[in-house]
């Protein structure tokens, strides 16, 4: 289904009302009896948006609608606002419920209502309520079999939109140029100091040198990214994952926040969910076998245009990544407890990848190969 673009819709959930989400539920349903009364209840950790669940009292039997919503505003933090219309967070979120996954078949939930008003702020998705549903945990090692869920979620997403032209053409979607890259680069090169300040006594002297000499390489790093390119989720991890129970979808896991959708690198979502998802005991044990079966899951789907000798040097290549989120986005949202022990285990878990994989190895005649580029435009 297509969304129409709305001006007025509410703005938090105090301004919910039962005849706005009868109107909004009526497409979907339509024998829908009259939404007689409801209720918020928040919902979630999030720290980039303000999330509640809606239960729904309806007048009569609503047959197949749904008893409860998921409703998503912006943070009510205004430093987490801020970043979310800086970095325009909350619009792509909206765009990718309306000229995404509207439209292509994606292990998400089902969305009812999206619209975003990108001056202000403002932003409103209301999405199906999926019960039965386990939340992950950034913060808990994921088991084998979650993570062979996730993986399969994600080479869904992947093969879904793998080298789409009509995707690459979204300005929202695929925002990589010379000028952002720059700026992403300050950004996380003056981030850098107020992060090691804040977490210094929490932070291993050995994860501090792979961030020291990572940032002199950023630069180079940035620019490293070459076809193919499909749909790249930014944020894949557990904490952004709903692992079904009941087999109530063709998936059995869910992918949710949308805010860090961009067009780009797709092992840069598998490097940034292995390196992030397990302690590292785990990880080694796993690594190697979830690789396989990320690619051998791509294939299944139809694509034939990567090899499983390229996905392992992607994968140690865009280890990096796990470092800049970890870094950038503890200095951009609201400080929490919560959010302190999980920027220290995401920093911890993915700059131990990084030396694992001897990452730097892989980086450097990359690098070496881009400057010869860069020096042969000269």
């Amino acid at each position: 289904m297509s969304f129409a673009t709305v001006a007025n819709f509410p703005r938090s959930p105090a301004e919910l009302d039962p005849s706005w989400l009868h109107h909004t539920l009526t497409p979907f349903f339509p024998d829908l009896p009259p939404v007689r009364a409801l209720q918020c209840e928040r919902m979630g950790t999030g720290q980039m948006g303000h999330n509640v669940r809606v239960a729904l009292e309806y007048d009569g039997s609503p047959g197949l609608a749904p008893h409860s919503l998921v409703c998503k505003f912006p943070s009510l933090d205004p430093m987490s606002r801020a970043t979310g219309v800086a970095l325009r967070s909350y619009e792509i979120e909206t765009n990718f419920y309306r000229q995404v996954a509207s439209r292509i078949q994606l292990p998400v939930p089902r969305c009812f209502f999206a619209s975003c008003d990108p001056n202000t702020g403002d932003f409103l998705i209301v999405l199906e309520d999926v019960r039965g549903a386990e939340p992950g945990d950034q913060l808990a090692s994921c088991t084998l079999a979650q993570a062979r869920c996730a993986i399969d979620a994600l080479a869904a997403i992947h093969a879904a939109t793998w080298e789409r032209p009509e995707l690459a053409s979204l300005e929202w979607l695929n925002r990589s140029n010379e000028e952002r890259r720059a700026q992403v680069v300050q950004f996380f090169q003056a981030a850098v100091p107020g992060f090691l300040d804040r977490y210094a006594s929490a932070l291993e002297a050995r994860h501090v040198r792979v961030l020291d000499e990572f940032l002199s390489l950023m630069p180079l790093w940035s620019e490293l990214p070459r076809p193919p390119f499909a749909l790249q989720h930014g944020d894949f991890r557990p904490d952004n994952l709903l692992f079904l129970r009941n087999r109530s979808s063709p998936y059995r896991t869910l992918v949710v926040d949308w805010q860090t959708a961009s067009w780009g690198p797709p092992l840069a979502d598998l490097a940034y969910f292995i390196g992030g998802a397990f302690e590292p005991d785990d990880r080694r044990r796993y690594e190697g076998d979830l690789l396989v079966f990320y690619w051998e899951r791509l294939r299944r789907r139809g694509v034939r245009g990567v090899s499983f000798i390229r996905c392992v040097e992607d994968h140690s290549l865009y280890a990096f990544a796990g470092i800049v989120m970890a870094v950038a986005a503890a200095m951009l949202v609201e400080r929490t407890p919560r959010g302190d022990h999980m920027f220290c285990t995401m920093f911890a878990r993915h700059a131990q990848h990084v030396l694992d994989l001897q990452a730097f190895s892989v980086l450097e005649p990359r690098m070496v190969a881009r400057l010869r580029e860069h020096r042969s435009l000269e």
